[in-house]
């Protein structure tokens, strides 16, 4: 069984969310019923570059930047992109502002 990844942007709430399934049509059954859906409404499309991670929370921080995504900052939930992301680890990443004052607190 050959798992890929797929994504659907939703863009009524601006997010992104990516399923691991065989087939474009279960990607979209999943996605539909997670978020209550119409199947007939879900467009989803191919991320190939995440096939291999399996899993959302195992895609790091500096993978999801350097593709074009955009995260959260873990203190104040400002969209950090990759020009001004300060990376702390796998997961957590600070937007200008909070890693002044992180580097502050250092």
């Amino acid at each position: 069984m050959n798992i890929k990844a797929y994504v659907w942007d939703d863009e009524y709430h601006g997010e992104s969310h990516i399923v691991w399934t065989t087939t474009q049509g279960k990607a979209k059954a999943l996605l539909a019923a997670e978020h209550d859906e119409e199947f007939t409404e879900i467009r989803v499309r191919r991320l190939p570059w995440a096939d291999e991670y399996g899993d959302s929370k195992k895609i790091p921080a500096e993978e999801f930047l350097s593709r074009g995504w955009w995260l959260p900052c873990t203190n104040c939930g400002t969209p950090v992109y990759d020009d001004t992301a300060t990376v702390l680890d796998e997961v957590e990443v600070l937007c200008d502002e909070c890693a002044k004052d992180w580097s502050k607190e250092k």
